[in-house]
């Protein structure tokens, strides 16, 4: 296409100001690319009469169109899994109450929800949860700014990218049905649960008037898009919107530092979350776990600043650092790769990963960029490249044990529940000590209902992972989740198979 000359300033003033997303210098060249491809598709010549198009309100449709070449619409379902069994607490927090869910059912809102898959793994969670509580009543809305991410959504057909969860990989056979090669039809009782609106959170108008009083608003992964003042005006606008003793929950890594007028910083089982009103409610969530040198030892430094002074729990940061995690001494010190991990950390994921191209393109043996490409790659579910990453760092050095883990966690997203535990099992043979080896083949024991091996993985990687704080100078294999949520999860999931075996046992 010939080079057009566009006036990205002013295209990106008219993207904060309408939608309040904060373009930064990374995100220019996708912009510019989907300007060009707009003027196309409208006929446009010149890029400032394209922008006057869409800012007079006639091109909404066209507006959408923009964006989605230029946010990042990355979802999946039960994404970060702790908040959903935070959610099993509060509501059945509620759901002892005294409340008439005829006339007040439980309303729970996805803000961002994209292409459907945070709205639809809630309403399974409800579903599920009203088989212990048969009165309970509920209403779920998922509210995105794209019309043609929410067309999707209630499309409700699904790829393989979407299952990259192993709580969503065990529930596909019972709530979904193959409708192609990889391609998945959520069932019609969960499609029938959740309602789709059209939302723009940087509008003025008020959220509660155009949806009604929320219970619990998931406003996950949303935060880092936005401007500052967008997300002031967000913030107010979700929190008036919350019923009192709602409950709000951000990413995990992510922090509200203004807007947040009302709320309280809460804390359950290291899961934190922000609460309208008191306290009291949050603390009949709590549930006892043992106070242990790995609970201890897993919380990170809390950084204060950020806090309103009023906050009666302050959560730390939960997101781990990415850290090298070298083969020798390659990789130290090295600026290329510092830089790719300082991208990931930002999730400028393509940015990085061209950049470990150019890395390994000058040094074909670097196997800490091997590994973070693969695990960039995996997490993008792009199994065949993160396979062919795993595999070259296995032809430098065969001793390794992370490109098994990560072969094991493939072939678990596809199915192949044997291959993966044979790739999980040669990983502790080469590595017996190895924690995310143990914990992968506790999740895979777990999908096939072998709960008493799965109970035995996860301690073995609570223990290995205790041992490695202790003394190992080994980092986490997790990119985006700390050693606490891993530790918490690993808890919970002991505590729920336990109680189920100890239930099926009394049954019988």
């Amino acid at each position: 296409m010939t080079s057009i000359s566009l006036d990205l300033e002013k295209g990106r003033r008219l993207v904060e100001k309408r939608a309040g997303i904060l373009l930064e210098p990374h995100n220019l060249s996708a912009f510019a690319t989907a300007v060009e491809q707009g003027m196309a598709r409208t006929a446009i010549m010149r890029a400032e009469e394209y922008f006057e198009h869409l800012e007079k309100g006639t091109g909404r449709s066209e507006f959408e169109r923009l964006l989605e070449q230029v946010v990042n619409n990355e979802t999946y379902f039960f994404r970060e899994p702790q908040h959903f069994e935070l959610l099993k607490k509060v509501l059945s927090t509620i759901c002892a109450g005294d409340r008439d869910f005829r006339k007040d059912p439980v309303r729970i809102l996805s803000a961002g929800c994209s292409t459907g898959e945070e709205p639809y793994s809630i309403a399974m969670e409800l579903l599920d949860l009203a088989h212990r509580f048969p009165g309970l009543n509920f209403e779920v809305v998922g509210a995105d700014i794209s019309q043609p991410a929410l067309d999707l959504a209630q499309q409700a057909v699904f790829g393989g990218n979407s299952f990259r969860n192993p709580a969503a990989v065990a529930r596909r056979g019972g709530w979904f049905e193959p409708v192609g090669e990889r391609r998945y039809k959520l069932a019609d009782r969960v499609r029938s649960r959740v309602e789709f609106r059209y939302l723009n959170l940087n509008s003025d108008s008020s959220l509660k008037d155009a949806l009604g009083a929320m219970d619990v608003i998931f406003f996950r992964n949303v935060l880092i898009y936005l401007s500052p003042a967008a997300r002031l005006r967000a913030c107010r606008n979700l929190v008036s919107s919350l019923r009192e003793s709602g409950s709000l929950f951000t990413g995990i890594s992510e922090k509200l530092s203004e807007g947040t007028e009302g709320l309280t910083s809460q804390q359950v089982d290291g899961v934190f979350f922000w609460q309208k009103g008191g306290e009291e409610e949050s603390r009949s969530l709590q549930r006892e776990v043992p106070a242990s040198p790995l609970r201890r030892e897993l919380s990170p430094s809390t950084d204060m600043s950020h806090r309103p002074a009023s906050t009666a729990v302050r959560p730390p940061e939960d997101r781990e650092r990415l850290q090298p995690h070298s083969h020798g001494e390659k990789g130290k010190g090295d600026a290329g790769y510092a830089e790719a991990l300082k991208m990931a950390r930002e999730d400028r994921i393509r940015d990085a990963l061209e950049l470990l191209d150019r890395i390994i393109r000058k040094e074909p043996d670097h196997i800490d960029a091997h590994r973070l490409a693969a695990e960039l790659y995996l997490d993008c579910a792009e199994f065949e490249n993160a396979l062919r990453f795993s595999a070259r760092a296995l032809e430098i050095d065969a001793d390794l044990a992370w490109p098994h883990v990560l072969q094991g966690r493939v072939s678990h997203y596809e199915g192949e529940m044997a291959k993966a535990q044979k790739e999980l099992k040669t990983a502790i043979y080469y590595q017996p000590d190895y924690w995310p080896a143990h914990f992968y083949l506790a999740e895979a024991y777990r999908a096939l209902g072998e709960k008493s091996l799965a109970v035995h993985a996860y301690r073995n990687a609570l223990r290995n992972l205790d041992r490695e704080r202790e003394g190992s100078t080994s980092d986490s294999d997790f990119i985006g989740y700390s050693r606490t949520d891993i530790a918490l999860t690993c808890q919970m999931n002991i505590r729920s198979l336990t109680e189920s075996a100890t239930h099926n046992y009394c049954a019988e």
